[in-house]
């Protein structure tokens, strides 16, 4: 995006979610370019560059581990919650379990256990 005169916003390294992840916005313009002129060609940019290796790396042993371990460390808060939203929760349950929970949750009601239990943003 740097390159391609597109400017990169804040870029910052968050480990919020138990692991390190590139944060960043980019601008909504760039000199010479429209709004959607600047948006198409930064999406191709995150095409072309990172997308599919984010993917790939958040997809991994270490990163699922990573993730598994911050939430087992708030696991009582999220069952709790998901709990208290009417659920049906083995505490027991596999963290991938659980986030899917949650996620529904938030899909279905706007309930964001995860964030109230102290995990992502």
């Amino acid at each position: 995006m740097r390159s391609a005169d597109i400017p990169v916003i804040d870029a910052t390294v968050d480990e919020s979610e138990g692991y390190p992840r590139l944060d960043y916005a980019y601008g909504a313009s760039s000199e010479g370019r429209s709004a959607e002129q600047t948006d198409a060609l930064a999406q191709e940019c995150l095409r072309t560059h990172s997308l599919y290796m984010e993917a790939i790396y958040t997809s991994s042993p270490q990163v699922r581990e990573a993730r598994d371990v911050q939430l087992d460390q708030v696991r009582e808060e999220l069952v709790s919650c998901l709990e208290e939203a009417g659920l049906d929760v083995m505490a027991d349950a596999e963290p991938w379990v659980l986030r899917r929970q949650a996620t529904d949750l938030l899909i279905d009601d706007g309930t964001d256990c995860l964030v109230a239990a102290g995990l992502g943003p």
